[in-house]
């Protein structure tokens, strides 16, 4: 049996307002408990990356206000 995507959204829903390392750490003790005494036969990576909505809005209204992003990218029709 795999830990598998369903059993890991479903953890990631539960803890997802969390900071990044409680998330990390959580999601960390949820799979080597699930793996209990038995060793891992692969490697075990993970990113965790937050954002914040209200930062990213705040950028992407700049972008349009401005017509370029700060790199000096023109506009896209979707920013």
């Amino acid at each position: 049996e795999e830990f598998g995507e369903e059993r890991f959204f479903a953890l990631t829903d539960r803890i997802n307002s969390g900071s990044a390392a409680d998330i990390k750490h959580t999601i960390l003790e949820a799979v080597m408990d699930f793996v209990g005494e038995h060793p891992l036969h692969d490697d075990l990576t993970f990113i965790v990356i937050k954002h914040d909505a209200a930062a990213r809005e705040s950028v992407t209204a700049e972008i349009s206000h401005r017509g370029k992003s700060k790199l000096g990218f023109a506009k896209s029709g979707n920013a």
